[in-house]
């Protein structure tokens, strides 16, 4: 009777302290692509600015955050590793990806001209620069109708906007005019560039790790869709 006596007590006990003990989320589970697995929000002492984060089962996440008046957004892929999630985003801010086109422009065919920089809803970049041949020193806008150079003189090109980039580009063009188009149709200007951001569980809530930041913020674990 005393062995059986201890045995419930041993069990009890256990089952106490497993349900008292901080737990992570767990592994992706559903078969459903488009389930969350995990979605969380942070906001600041006031209220006013608040920040939501929906981690997905298909690896994805989408990240808004903002007032009223102001939001930012940003979705690219996840992984979870040793309690710890880490997001990228889509592209490096260094690495947006650009396409060059070749098109034909009869009336300078001596010239290689390169046409506005646009992204993939037609809208312009009004401060894209370009850079030709390796040499980020000098460079030219578009819209300005700046970039006009000898026809074969251009052999790489990078394309440079407000707060980011594409990579050097190698060039063979077979007319005399480019189109560069940015493969994306979202509007970068309110995007955040996420690389290897790293959140660690703590039981239902996320901890934002930053060595930029003295105090790591933590997100609460919410159910439903505060999407802001």
């Amino acid at each position: 009777m005393k062995v059986l006596i201890f045995y419930i007590g041993s069990l009890i006990a256990t089952i106490i302290l497993y349900s008292c003990s901080p737990k992570n989320l767990g592994k992706l589970t559903s078969s459903s692509k488009d389930s969350i697995w995990g979605a969380f929000e942070a906001k600041n002492a006031n209220g006013i600015w608040m920040e939501y984060l929906e981690l997905r089962n298909d690896s994805s996440f989408t990240m808004r955050a903002g007032t009223d008046a102001y939001h930012t957004y940003s979705f690219g892929s996840w992984t979870y590793r040793s309690d710890t999630v880490v997001l990228n985003s889509i592209f490096d801010k260094a690495n947006v990806p650009v396409k060059v086109y070749d098109s034909t422009d009869s009336a300078h065919s001596d010239t290689l001209i390169i046409g506005w920089v646009k992204d993939l809803n037609g809208d312009v970049l009004k401060d894209a620069t370009v850079f030709i041949n390796g040499d980020t020193t000098k460079g030219c806008m578009p819209v300005f109708n700046e970039c006009r150079f000898t026809k074969r003189q251009v052999k790489t090109i990078k394309f440079a906007f407000s707060d980011y980039s594409s990579n050097w580009l190698t060039l063979d063009p077979k007319a005399n005019y480019l189109l560069p188009i940015l493969q994306t149709n979202i509007s970068l200007d309110r995007f955040v560039f996420l690389k290897n951001s790293k959140f660690l569980f703590q039981g239902t809530k996320l901890v934002q790790l930053s060595e930029n930041t003295k105090e790591n913020r933590k997100w609460d674990s919410v159910k439903d869709n505060n999407a802001l």
